[in-house]
């Protein structure tokens, strides 16, 4: 199991894969992959520390910097409700995929269970390309 991206060892705990978005997971001990810790400062902590790593090592890229930015926007307080397309039909399954994101599940697995759970429902799922998005937009959960 791969040390801690932080850390560099286990942290003393178990370790785990931490999903973000862009394509981007990171191994995180129990320590560095807890809320408490990813949401200290507004999630500035967590991307603060991660982007030196990945600066440190020469690995830093687009999609490493856009995840960091998308973890960020999950934090950032807003003001009034957010935009919505106007046939926009599945706010609760938005929601509730948009939780399971934010807590690092693997988008595929979210996605799986989701389409197979809402499968006999009375109206047509979104499609895979439309969860995915949810998934890259990372929008703060409600």
């Amino acid at each position: 199991m791969p040390p801690c991206a932080l850390c560099g060892h286990s942290g003393g705990g178990p370790r785990a894969e931490r999903h973000l978005s862009h394509g981007v997971s990171v191994w995180l001990c129990q320590v560095h992959g807890s809320d408490a810790f990813l949401m200290r400062r507004r999630g500035a902590e967590f991307a603060e520390r991660l982007a030196g790593v990945w600066a440190a090592a020469g690995v830093t890229g687009v999609r490493r910097t856009a995840a960091l930015q998308a973890h960020l926007r999950r934090f950032r307080t807003t003001t009034g409700t957010r935009q919505r397309p106007g046939s926009y039909t599945w706010a609760a399954l938005r929601e509730h995929a948009e939780r399971r994101f934010a807590a690092g599940e693997p988008p595929d697995t979210v996605i799986t269970d989701l389409r197979r759970a809402h499968q006999d429902g009375p109206a047509t799922l979104p499609s895979v390309h439309t969860m995915r998005r949810w998934f890259r937009e990372a929008r703060p959960p409600i």
